[in-house]
């Protein structure tokens, strides 16, 4: 039976970013294949998990991409440059260890000529930051690390006080977890479901968006981290939501609203089956359902989301009993004529 902490845990240990995206590809292929008819792969690098069923046709896509950096140029002295892969706040970046796919690790720091009294330190910039691996030289350095290569945060999974989890990259390998555990627990889906591990969202919802055209689905749920406003100070931009407050259920965001019949629907399912949730209305961000949502003549979404702090930071706080919700949900989903 699939955990979430077990699962997300195995899933942080060998993530890799976007458009590296094989480890956690096979893992998640070889995890969901007892519980669907069919996993394939196709040629971005999706994997497809197809659960048949006589209803609707349900695309549910959860992002296995996570954000990262790659090597552009090692100087004279062996430090290295390099570009983000998704969005970074260099803020978060400082003193940030990270690990490469060949297992060499180093640290983000920032250069001297940084302006780090800056106040919030809001006038630094990802050109003025570099990766420290050790190395006494370029020479060194081209040993270890090549340009091109990916690097990603190298931080641990851990469980927390009050049933939360910190880790990096819950956005989004806790939806990915909760699809597995959708998947292992619906007994007789009622729908079509495509459950989609997809590439490239941090790139511009580039998996989403091809494999939309493949499945031409009914409709389109993505499943994603939503923003948590249970922080100090005031939180602008966001709905009120909170860590342990139940599943999000999208409303807007940056990306695409709603298309009322979905929203409803998914909250008719989660009163209907006891599964606490809230309202998700964002400002800004978006998910795979944008993508789906103007693909071929233009499909109608709907959006759950997992409420996490500290989204595209090198720690997220989540709290397990929400993820337990999504999944939930998802299954319900599955199992009711949509």
């Amino acid at each position: 039976m699939f955990e979430v902490y077990d699962t997300l845990k195995r899933l942080v240990e060998i993530a890799q970013p976007s458009g590296f995206e094989q480890p956690q590809a096979k893992l998640l292929a070889e995890l969901a294949a007892p519980y669907v008819d069919e996993v394939y792969t196709d040629t971005l690098g999706n994997v497809i998990c197809h659960k048949k069923g006589p209803g609707k046709k349900i695309m549910v896509p959860a992002h296995m991409d996570v954000i990262g950096f790659i090597v552009i140029h090692i100087d004279d002295e062996g430090f290295l440059r390099f570009a983000p892969l998704g969005g970074h706040s260099p803020v978060n970046l400082i003193n940030t260890p990270v690990i490469f796919e060949n297992g060499v690790r180093g640290c983000i720091c920032p250069d001297c000529t940084a302006d780090l009294n800056t106040p919030y330190l809001g006038g630094l910039r990802i050109d003025s930051l570099y990766i420290d691996i050790g190395a006494a030289d370029k020479a060194e350095a081209e040993r270890m690390v090549k340009p091109g290569m990916a690097a990603r945060f190298d931080f641990p999974c851990e469980k927390a006080a009050g049933g939360n989890i910190i880790t990096p990259y819950a956005d989004d390998l806790i939806a990915c977890v909760t699809l597995l555990m959708a998947m292992e627990r619906a007994k007789k889906t009622k729908n079509d479901m495509y459950y989609v591990f997809t590439v490239q969202e941090e790139r511009g919802l580039r998996g989403a968006r091809v494999a939309a055209r493949h499945i031409a689905p009914d409709v389109g749920i993505a499943v994603d981290v939503g923003v948590c406003s249970d922080l100090p100070g005031e939180n602008k931009g966001t709905s009120k939501t909170h860590a342990g407050g139940g599943a999000l259920i999208c409303v807007k965001n940056g990306g695409y609203i709603s298309n009322l019949p979905v929203r409803d629907r998914i909250r008719e399912l989660a009163d209907a089956h006891k599964i606490p949730w809230q309202d998700e209305i964002m400002s800004a961000g978006s998910t795979d359902s944008a993508a789906i949502q103007t693909s071929r003549g233009g499909v109608q979404v709907g959006g759950v989301s997992v409420p996490n702090r500290y989204a595209h930071s090198p720690n997220s706080v989540f709290n397990i009993e929400d993820a337990e919700n999504v999944a939930k949900l998802i299954t319900v989903i599955a199992e009711t004529e949509f």
